[in-house]
């Protein structure tokens, strides 16, 4: 009996660390905001946006970002927005790691490519290296400012 509780114990302990958090509290992990710089932008006109991702659990975590092509790591939800072009000339994989409440900041340039109304709603979706659940920021709107007649 004693060894079945032993095992038992082992494997409850090794989920524990390996894992972290329950399932359910995995998702929430990571809080993602993005802030754009400009409340109006001109079709084709390039803006920044702020992108801060969040440990907003109670236990430190980890996630795989790429040094310098890590904006393929973020999608947008409207196919109105696109990313700036980004040139790397060299890029590896490594391990950012974040205690409860620390963040993990960088700046996206991107633009508004085309318009349906005088609006742009969009979300930032990010997904870590060997990751398949992206975890998508709070919803920003900018305004297009009118081209000017010639």
């Amino acid at each position: 009996m004693l060894r079945y509780s032993l095992t038992a114990l082992f494997f409850v302990v090794s989920a524990v660390i390996t894992k972290g958090e329950t399932p359910e509290s995995a998702e929430n992990r990571l809080t993602v905001t993005i802030c754009p710089n400009k409340k109006q932008v001109s079709i084709g006109e390039y803006f920044d946006v702020v992108l801060r991702v969040v440990n907003s659990s109670n236990q430190t975590q980890s996630f795989g970002v790429m040094s310098c092509s890590w904006p393929q790591q973020w999608k947008t939800n409207n196919s109105c927005i696109a990313q700036k072009p980004w040139i790397c000339f060299s890029n590896y994989p490594y391990t950012e790691i974040l205690r409860r409440g620390e963040t993990y900041e960088r700046k996206l340039t991107v633009l508004v490519v085309k318009r349906d109304t005088s609006v742009v709603s969009f979300k930032l979706g990010f997904t870590p290296l060997d990751e398949t659940n992206t975890y998508w920021s709070n919803k920003v709107t900018v305004g297009i400012r009118r081209a000017k007649a010639p």
